[in-house]
């Protein structure tokens, strides 16, 4: 899924060339932009953004958190291009996605291989495929999603367990270890 992440992330201040980047962000957004008292600053320094200051809308006060304490971080602007683009550009012709296709970028996103060096895995599996060269042990979870995320080569065999959303079904009514649990200590 998406968050609509001009309502999520708002540039603040100490931008670039003294740029109010907050106000051109109040002048694009209209009417749905944030006000200052529904924003909680974050330093964003040393991130190579066009500010150092963005702010994160207060009904998120526990990604605000998370942020402070470095369990959180934004990934911004993270759709599919194979090369930049602009609103000028034939998009149609150009991207070898289908841009503003929800049911695509999702795809695409779990892949994150947009000339399919690695055709068939997922990102994740990828990391897990590092990560098992590198001598750590490795698996994962995964909870109703498309298995493609955690897919990687079948030469890393890295194991990736799935739960469905469902309930689970009853498997054996009665214990085939017997009564009592306790006759085994």
């Amino acid at each position: 899924g998406g968050v609509d992440s001009f309502n999520l992330l708002v540039p603040r201040s100490n931008c670039r060339d003294g740029r109010d980047v907050y106000r051109e962000y109040k002048n694009a957004r209209g009417s749905l932009a944030l006000g200052t008292s529904d924003l909680l600053d974050i330093n964003a320094s040393g991130s190579n953004q066009v500010c150092d200051t963005f702010a994160i809308n207060t009904n998120y006060a526990h990604i605000h958190q998370l942020y402070n304490e470095g369990q959180a971080l934004f990934v911004a602007n993270a759709g599919v291009l194979n090369k930049p683009l602009t609103k000028h550009d034939d998009y149609g012709k150009e991207a070898k996605v289908q841009l503003f296709a929800h049911n695509h970028m999702m795809v695409e996103n779990l892949k994150c291989d947009i000339n399919d060096e690695a055709a068939g895995t997922g990102i994740g599996g990828r990391i897990l495929d590092m990560l098992r060269r590198q001598g750590y042990h490795t698996s994962a979870n995964m909870v109703d999603v498309s298995d493609l995320l955690l897919k990687g080569s079948s030469l890393d065999n890295n194991p990736v367990w799935s739960v469905p959303l469902r309930d689970p079904t009853e498997l054996d009514k009665y214990s085939s270890v017997g009564r009592n649990m306790l006759d085994l200590v």
